[in-house]
């Protein structure tokens, strides 16, 4: 992570980046994220059967009621580079 998003994150900005509600927050830094609850439980999934173990092993996730939570986007990031498909067609497997 580069020292200004560890600053953006921890000093300069308050509230959700995702819905910009100023409310209770956490820094998921794992994702590099600070968001609400609400937010946290959008933009990730706890299983993903139809990815291959192998791209799960190497992704980042937080732990939250006993379960591994994966950001989407990065998963669907990361899928598509691994595979080497276009990134223009990356919107069509974000899933909120």
């Amino acid at each position: 992570m580069k020292t200004t998003k560890y600053v953006e994150l921890l000093m300069m900005e308050r509230g959700c980046q995702i819905c910009k509600q100023v409310m209770r927050c956490k820094i998921y830094w794992e994702f590099e994220v600070r968001c609400c609850k609400e937010c946290f439980l959008k933009k990730t999934v706890t299983e993903l059967d139809n990815y291959p173990k192998e791209l799960l092993n190497i992704m980042p996730y937080v732990c939250y009621n006993h379960e591994k939570y994966y950001w989407i986007e990065q998963i669907d990031f990361e899928y598509f580079k691994s595979y080497g498909l276009s990134e223009k067609n990356l919107p069509i497997l974000i899933r909120w």
